[in-house]
């Protein structure tokens, strides 16, 4: 996969660590773009189902049992103007409704005061995600100071999905990006699906099962 990674304090692999930190412990195009359902294992809670622009590379790590969460890991098959991960997430046994509004914003806040220190935003504003039919809160961050190989905005957030909780990170270069877009525009048509109808082959999705 084609990633381009910023260095330094704007680094995306530091905004990505602020991810993993907080949530853990708690595109159109100008043209029409072809689009493929795809189906994809979550084990022990069915199956996520997205609508991935056939633009898009998708590699989707997972390990086959209930105790770790799966990753994706979205780019362009060409070209390198954005980076999406989702992180998906299920209960985790405590007595609290980790899909409910009040759970979801807690996540997306915490982890938005630790990104804020990484970015040159001096507000975090934390927004609801519109059209979505469940819960689901984001933040936007910037970096003026990137330089020529760095991504310049952060998107970052999490929605639920049925009995699932979808974290996501989005790097981009445009503001306002039709990728940032695009990105939301697909994570809110997710669906979690009980019954598995069949993999769509799709020539832009690598699924790479972990420790099998």
């Amino acid at each position: 996969m084609n990633q381009r990674r910023p260095t330094g304090v704007s680094s995306a692999g530091r905004w990505f660590l602020v991810l993993i930190l907080a949530f853990a412990g708690n595109c159109l195009d100008a043209g029409p773009v072809d689009s493929a359902v795809e189906d994809y294992p979550v084990p022990g809670h069915g199956w996520l189902r997205l609508l991935v622009p056939a633009e898009w590379q998708v590699q989707y790590v997972y390990v086959d049992d209930a105790s770790t969460p799966p990753t994706f890991y979205v780019t362009p098959l060409e070209g390198s103007d954005f980076e999406l991960t989702v992180t998906v997430y299920w209960h985790d046994g405590l007595d609290r409704n980790i899909t409910s509004a009040e759970a979801l914003r807690e996540r997306v806040q915490k982890a938005g005061e630790e990104a804020l220190q990484a970015a040159t935003d001096q507000e975090l504003k934390i927004k609801a995600i519109e059209g979505a039919k469940q819960p689901g809160f984001l933040y936007d961050l910037s970096d003026a100071n990137a330089q020529s190989g760095q991504f310049h905005y952060l998107t970052q957030g999490a929605l639920a999905v049925g009995q699932l909780v979808l974290a996501f990170t989005l790097f981009t270069d445009e503001r306002p990006s039709a990728h940032r877009e695009a990105c939301l525009q697909m994570l809110r048509g997710a669906r979690q699906v009980r019954a598995f109808r069949g993999v769509a082959e799709h020539f832009s999705v690598t699924v790479a099962p972990v420790g099998l």
